[in-house]
């Protein structure tokens, strides 16, 4: 409404400068319109640096609360400069921060519930819908009308989940002709009203919506980590102790091959239970395995992922630090 033409239709925007370059009229606006279309696309390359997920960079994944705090910015730069220049014909800078916060903002997604998201516009939004209402119209005709073949277990659930996503897909899309529909409604009344101060609301739409996505990604990622520490710890734990019940500090076995003499404790039968002449009493535990120093402190660091070399001492007499376990 500031400057009496759409903003984000880049389809007629790249008319109107193809006219413009083929008559020779107005060559004023014809460069406004090429910045304004090299600005746009700059807002798609800022947002597709800054959100990464179909690779393995790690930089920037899912960062959509920095594109709308970047988007916050631009237009609350464009409000001041649009201020300071109201007299301008075709606007200037102004008008280039905000096609810059709209590139930005359409390219945050590139899709959602596997549909492509375009938020600055609605021509592949209303084509997606089409298509989409098309594809369940014909799988009632054939479900009323034709014969269906027999599908195996694993083709019937491909089945349902593409239908499912189908699903979703147009719930999405509704929901995004909606809020379109509604932003329009919502931006007219506000320009009607308070003029270029309206471009105010967007801005703090866009810092709320920004702020609020960062501390979702903070807590998502603190959870993760404790996660990962929670299993680190515990793997840990599970690798002590069977260091601990390993073989090496058992006890040999009474009468075996190379072993020591029996017990008097192990004689009269197995089990929980032992018979001492004409008592029956209840086994002993078997006390833990003797580690020497140096086998203690190997355990130590073992547990806690590299052995060093050479043990850590301490002390002025450069004694070996004991370790308890």
């Amino acid at each position: 409404m500031i400057y009496a033409r759409s903003m984000g239709n880049v389809t007629g925007l790249s008319t109107s400068i193809m006219n413009k370059s083929f008559t020779g009229e107005d060559n004023k606006l014809l460069g406004i319109q090429i910045a304004q279309l090299v600005a746009y696309g700059f807002g798609g390359v800022l947002s597709g640096a800054l959100i990464n997920n179909r690779t393995t960079i790690r930089f920037g994944v899912h960062l959509y609360g920095v594109v709308l705090l970047f988007c916050s910015m631009c237009t609350f730069l464009g409000f001041l400069l649009i201020r300071h220049d109201r007299d301008s014909e075709h606007g200037g800078w102004g008008q280039m921060l905000l096609v810059l916060s709209l590139g930005a903002q359409n390219g945050m997604f590139s899709k959602h519930f596997s549909a492509v998201v375009r938020t600055t516009h609605v021509t592949g939004t209303v084509t997606d819908i089409g298509v989409l209402l098309g594809h369940m119209v014909a799988r009632s005709f054939v479900r009323v009308f034709g014969k269906t073949e027999a599908l195996g277990p694993e083709e019937e659930a491909e089945r349902q989940q593409l239908i499912h996503n189908e699903h979703n897909q147009l719930t999405i899309l509704s929901a995004l002709m909606m809020s379109f529909l509604l932003g329009n409604l919502i931006g007219f009344a506000l320009y009607k009203k308070e003029k270029e101060n309206a471009l105010l609301f967007p801005v703090a739409l866009y810092f709320v919506l920004g702020i609020w996505q960062l501390v979702y990604l903070k807590r998502a990622i603190d959870g993760a980590a404790r996660r990962d520490v929670y299993e680190e710890v515990k793997q840990q734990v599970v690798a002590v102790k069977k260091k601990l019940e390993s073989p090496r500090g058992a006890r040999p076995k009474a009468g075996g091959e190379g072993g020591a003499p029996p017990s008097p404790l192990a004689l009269g039968g197995g089990g929980d239970k032992v018979r001492v002449g004409d008592m029956e009493m209840q086994k002993p535990p078997l006390p833990p395995p003797v580690l020497s120093l140096g086998e203690a402190h190997r355990e130590s660091w073992m547990s806690f992922g590299s052995y060093p070399s050479t043990p850590p001492r301490t002390g002025a007499g450069g004694g070996r630090r004991k370790t308890a376990l």
